[in-house]
């Protein structure tokens, strides 16, 4: 039996337990992009700190693969719960009717500033904190990485489905979705 390469170890891990460490990040976290996110933290976690296991079939492999994703989903899950526990709206937008009213006037600067602030307000976490990182504290990738203790990786996946989303809300006029 040829011997495997630890490259060839690595992406035998990843297609034996890709698919189940999924499941088990998405039961603890109920939200498939922090799922994604959950089995790659543990792959890199895995990588990192105990290596790759000689044998990706054996038990001790299933052990530290199942223990790395659950790990990495209960600190996701409790960073997500420190968030909202933390998280204050910034801006208050009073009379959302009257803006809505005055749809023919134009929008001075604090009400646009506040139209942004409250879509990203409006984006589930992780993706809100992501952005306004980005782009309301103006922070690179790897100054959001930091300021959030996670990948780069991670940053730039979150940023890029949190821009999808707010794509993907478009199709709203911009006072319907800011009385939403």
């Amino acid at each position: 039996m040829p011997r495997r390469t630890t490259t060839d170890k690595v992406e035998a891990l990843f297609r034996l337990y890709e698919q189940k460490m999924y499941r088990i990040a998405f039961a603890i976290l109920h939200d498939e992009g922090q799922a994604e996110d959950a089995v790659i933290a543990a792959f890199e976690k895995i990588l990192r700190q105990s290596g790759v296991p000689r044998d990706p079939e054996g038990d001790a492999a299933k052990h530290l693969v199942v223990a790395a994703v659950r790990s990495c989903a209960i600190d996701q899950y409790r960073a997500n719960a420190r968030e909202r526990a933390h998280s204050v709206l910034t801006d208050d937008v009073a009379g959302c009717a009257d803006a809505a009213r005055t749809a023919e006037e134009p929008i001075d600067d604090h009400l646009e500033k506040a139209h942004v602030r409250s879509l990203v307000d409006g984006l589930p976490e992780p993706y809100g904190s992501v952005l306004r990182e980005r782009f309301l504290h103006e922070r690179t990738v790897r100054e959001t990485a930091e300021e959030l203790d996670i990948s780069e990786s991670n940053v730039r996946k979150r940023q890029e489905r949190a821009l999808d989303m707010l794509r993907n809300q478009k199709g709203r006029t911009r006072y319907e979705s800011l009385c939403l």
